[in-house]
């Protein structure tokens, strides 16, 4: 997780420092006005922070999916694309994003869901991860994982509520990896967890409850959140 930390503070310091240089020939108009109109655009903000959030993290599916958002908006504000493209953009994204998280999950190993409570009960092979899905829906679970070292919360037009209270984090630390657009998520955690949060937030929000103060000398049990959230959100609650 250091050597992770450590790719993403020089990628981002790269993205920060080829900005500064950007924005200083605009100022001194060595670019022509119509590549600038492009260059310091939302569009190319949202493929920086695809960037970033992919540095250190090869598999980083959220950050792929906001370099997907940011080309496919900055190509068709460049090109004219027929409108049958712009149609099909969308569902496409939404069905990579469900491959992705399947085959994914196929190779980390098999899943079952047992009813247990009025939630389902989420068991593993491996014990160490899971993946949530909620496309146009939402969905109530709980998790009880002996192991756990990752998950996978995908959220489109959609919402669920996680119950992680009877999962044991790995004695390395846990990574969950978020991503909610149009929609929300709700993760129930044990009030002694420690949390670490790293989820991009565009026009939406994540919001933590109060948790134990984080110190050098803190052994490496720490939840890492990481992810992006586009017109929607996400919280942590404990209990």
């Amino acid at each position: 997780m250091k050597d992770t930390g450590d790719s993403k503070k020089l990628v981002l310091g790269l993205v920060v420092l080829t900005a500064g240089v950007l924005f200083l020939f605009n100022r001194l108009d060595m670019i022509p006005p119509h590549v600038a109109t492009h260059l310091f655009s939302w569009q190319m903000l949202l493929i920086a922070i695809g960037v970033v959030t992919v540095a250190g993290h090869k598999n980083s599916v959220t950050g792929w999916i906001i370099m997907a958002v940011g080309g496919f908006f900055l190509l068709t504000d460049i090109f004219i694309f027929p409108a049958t493209f712009r149609d099909v953009f969308w569902p496409l994204l939404i069905i990579g994003v469900g491959l992705v998280i399947l085959f994914k999950g196929r190779s980390r190993g098999s899943h079952a869901l047992v009813p247990r409570g009025g939630r389902y009960h989420e068991e593993s092979a491996d014990d160490t991860t899971f993946e949530d899905v909620s496309v146009f829906g939402g969905s109530k679970k709980s998790y009880h994982l002996k192991n756990m070292r990752s998950g996978t919360v995908v959220a489109i037009f959609g919402g669920s509520e996680l119950d992680l209270r009877e999962c044991v984090m790995s004695e390395h630390g846990a990574v969950i990896e978020l991503f909610n657009m149009f929609g929300g998520s709700t993760l129930i955690i044990p009030k002694e967890w420690k949390v670490k949060s790293d989820v991009v937030a565009i026009f939406g929000g994540f919001d933590e409850d109060n948790q134990p103060v984080i110190t050098e000398k803190e052994d490496k049990k720490v939840l890492f959140i990481k992810g992006l959230a586009i017109f929607g959100g996400g919280e942590i609650k404990r209990y």
